[in-house]
């Protein structure tokens, strides 16, 4: 993760005053805006490798924003969003929570609601980059297995001992412990505990007992 990238907050409304209080709202309160009048705006100008959050209206000429955040998720848009609603869009904003949407609040919204809010997104987003990024440097690391060394991973992860790994891939158990040393260390662990939840992350699957 480029942590020297500051977190963006994207706020989405049709609505110029309500787009232009926000922005200052929340530029008063230390972070940085990025404000579009519409989706096809918002869409052209956003970056996934920006961390940071959207907050959107629901309602909105063209292109909703209950339509933009389906098309986020088909994107694999992976960032908080947080809904403004209309007491009539309840119904709407609630579908949105259920398709994966942060958090929706109520228009006119309570500026430190919102504020509140937006500072729980930013720090969800930070824990999703760092997962993902975790994934990735495992699954990196797991393609640097031999196949050999894949097979007595996924063998010991599954509870295996070094004899029944042994017996199980016609080794010796010796052989399978000089494995499992060169395992550990490629995957950057210092048990088969720590091996275990490292493979579980990238959904490796392990072979029955």
């Amino acid at each position: 993760m480029n942590e020297g990238i500051q977190p963006v907050v994207r706020v989405v409304d049709d609505d110029p005053q309500v787009l232009h209080s926000t922005q200052w709202l929340l530029e008063g309160s230390g972070y940085e805006v990025a404000t579009y009048t519409d989706a096809p705006a918002f869409e052209a100008g956003f970056d996934p490798a920006v961390p940071g959050c959207v907050v959107l209206d629901i309602r909105m000429p063209n292109k909703d924003g209950l339509t933009l955040f389906e098309e986020m998720r088909e994107r694999d848009w992976d960032i908080p969003v947080i809904f403004l609603t209309g007491h009539g869009d309840v119904p709407q904003a609630t579908r949105a929570l259920l398709g994966g949407a942060f958090h929706f609040l109520e228009k006119p919204y309570n500026p430190r609601q919102l504020i509140e809010t937006i500072q729980n997104a930013l720090e969800s987003d930070t824990a999703m980059r760092q997962a993902r990024e975790a994934r990735s440097e495992t699954a990196n690391r797991y393609q640097e297995l031999t196949p050999r060394q894949r097979d007595v991973a996924r063998h010991l992860a599954a509870g295996m001992s070094a004899k029944e790994t042994a017996q199980r891939l016609e080794m010796s158990p010796k052989t399978v412990e000089v494995h499992r040393g060169h395992i550990l260390k490629k995957m950057g662990v210092c048990t088969t505990v720590e091996l275990v939840h490292r493979l579980q992350q990238i959904q490796v699957p392990f072979p029955e007992r």
